[in-house]
């Protein structure tokens, strides 16, 4: 939580933040009542951030079918940067680029953020998958590479996790329940790895394994997804599951090197 009483904070920059959070979070963006709504900012104060950030560049207001704020293209700028900057996805995209030429599968690599997994890399295998975008969050207890991240971390922290996450059915497939959930986390600690299948996309399967940092804890994960039409899940244990394995090693031994 950021520490509002010190002197350095500045209001005015954490108003924006906001305003672009709740805009981040719509899938077509905002108009300004509707950001008003969500940061329970007065209607002056949203007017004053949403004009700054549309002369900057940072936001795009469209007209049709209704009036709405959305984020520019702008912040793919930043997207990038972000990216190019960060040693762990530096590591990452050169052990995925030289698998990827070798594998049919689809490679991802996420880093971990608080409860969740975020989406950082992406190299395409298959073609079966739709489209998907780079900073998608999902889920530590209903994908593979969630179950994987913890598997290494205490039975405190991971009950923890489970209470503050609401466990939704994203197919009928998806494991709900703490005890199916745990049962799955076990597994992915004696094996090394996790499998889910179509828990997230009905028609995917998908093994994950964790990416540790210097310390042996988990800060992210690799995930290698199949079509079902193709693997099954006895299949994917001799045939997905190595990739993500043996990627995952890759990138936790050169990032032992860095403090992360």
């Amino acid at each position: 939580m950021p520490n509002k009483t010190d002197s350095r904070f500045v209001g005015s920059l954490n108003k924006a933040f906001l305003v672009l959070n709740a805009i981040q979070h719509s899938e077509r963006g905002l108009s300004l009542g509707k950001i008003q709504e969500s940061t329970a900012l007065d209607i002056s104060t949203v007017q004053r951030c949403v004009f700054t950030l549309v002369q900057l560049g940072f936001l795009v207001k469209d007209t049709h079918p209704v009036r709405a704020y959305r984020l520019a293209s702008r912040f793919l700028d930043l997207s990038y940067g972000a990216l190019r900057q960060d040693p762990m996805i530096r590591v990452a995209a050169a052990h995925i680029d030289e698998t990827q030429t070798h594998c049919p599968f689809t490679i991802w690599f996420s880093v971990l953020d608080a409860d969740e997994l975020l989406y950082t890399l992406r190299k395409k295998g298959e073609s079966y998958m739709k489209s998907l975008f780079a900073g998608r969050r999902v889920p530590l207890y209903c994908t593979a590479g969630g179950r994987a991240v913890m598997s290494h971390l205490a039975d405190e922290r991971i009950r923890e996790i489970l209470k503050r996450t609401r466990l939704t059915a994203y197919t009928p497939y998806t494991l709900t329940t703490e005890k199916e959930i745990l049962k799955a986390v076990e597994q992915a600690k004696r094996q090394g790895y996790a499998v889910a299948c179509q828990e997230i996309r009905v028609g995917e399967i998908v093994a994950g394994s964790a990416v540790l940092n210097h310390d042996k804890a988990p800060i992210g994960a690799v995930h290698v997804s199949a079509a079902t039409r193709k693997v099954s899940p006895d299949t994917a244990k001799a045939t997905v599951a190595p990739v993500a394995v043996n990627v995952a090693e890759l990138i936790s031994a050169d990032l032992a090197n860095y403090r992360i």
